[in-house]
């Protein structure tokens, strides 16, 4: 008999097209810098099947991402909370991936405390 395992399939933030740098250099947006510093460590640990640690990578890189739009031009504000409602979809995909919906809950909780641009969204994902 095989082993076989599905992966859980991640969208990653950046997948919007967050800002880049314009051509010739410079700096990216605060906000693609904390996804392109996180992104990494949330794919690797989900594959490994760690939900503990790739809820709580993926709870600090939302916390990151709301610190880091706050210092974003208002016109990329919107796009900007779409990203982290990316974030808190993959939360609760690595959870019902591995069987953590109490984990996913929690941490859903606790953004609901500080992310209050999206927190009937949160609220809702908390009550499933």
């Amino acid at each position: 008999m095989s082993d076989e395992r599905t992966a859980t399939v991640l969208l990653s933030p950046n997948a919007l097209a967050l800002p880049r740098p314009e051509r010739g250099g410079g700096e990216p947006s605060p906000t693609r810098a904390a996804v392109d510093a996180r992104w990494p460590a949330v794919e690797r640990l989900a594959a490994v099947g760690d939900a503990a640690a790739a809820i709580c990578e993926l709870e600090a890189l939302a916390r990151a991402m709301r610190a880091a739009s706050a210092t974003e031009p208002e016109l990329r504000r919107e796009t900007l909370a779409l990203a982290r409602r990316i974030v808190y979809d993959d939360l609760v995909s690595v959870a019902r991936r591995h069987g953590a919906p109490e984990l996913a809950r929690a941490a859903l909780t606790r953004c609901s405390a500080w992310d209050e641009e999206l927190r009937s969204q949160l609220e809702e994902l908390v009550a499933r």
